[in-house]
């Protein structure tokens, strides 16, 4: 008797803990694809932000640009941002680290429109854009310390 009490609790008890790391597990999985996603969303709406107050304002110069960048509240840790009009650079933000950009990340803007990487421990989104019949390509890096 008192070995099927044991056995029954033991059963119980390993179902119950394999129930419970099943949903924490999707749980984090979630969140982490969440945080993510959120995370890319910050650092695509700073780079187009960047971009139309370059291209779209004309009273706005490189250097008032990178006075508000800044000064801007809610910046991303260690965040660059470049604009490159065709493959020459237009916009530098002012930030010490300078992201990767190569021909391939060109190509995959232009044929993506949006494209997400990480080189080492920052994440990168590309961003092709077309103003005025000419091409832009954004580049948005960040690193995500709380991710």
């Amino acid at each position: 008797m008192k070995s099927l009490r044991i056995r029954f609790a033991l059963g119980f008890t390993l179902l119950f803990a394999i129930f419970l790391g099943t949903a924490l597990t999707i749980i984090f999985v979630s969140y982490a694809d969440f945080r993510k996603d959120e995370f890319y969303s910050r650092l695509k709406d700073r780079g187009l932000t960047t971009f139309k107050f370059l291209v779209e304002v004309e009273q706005i110069d490189n250097e008032i640009l990178q006075l508000i960048d800044k000064n801007t509240m809610n910046s991303l840790y260690d965040e660059k941002v470049l604009i490159f009009r065709g493959k020459t650079l237009v916009y530098e933000s002012l930030n010490k680290h300078t992201p990767e950009v190569s021909d391939t990340l060109f190509a995959l803007a232009a044929l993506h429109k949006e494209y997400y990487t990480t080189q080492g421990e920052n994440e990168v989104i590309v961003l092709g854009l077309e103003q005025g019949g000419t091409s832009y390509t954004v580049v948005a890096s960040a690193f995500d310390k709380y991710g």
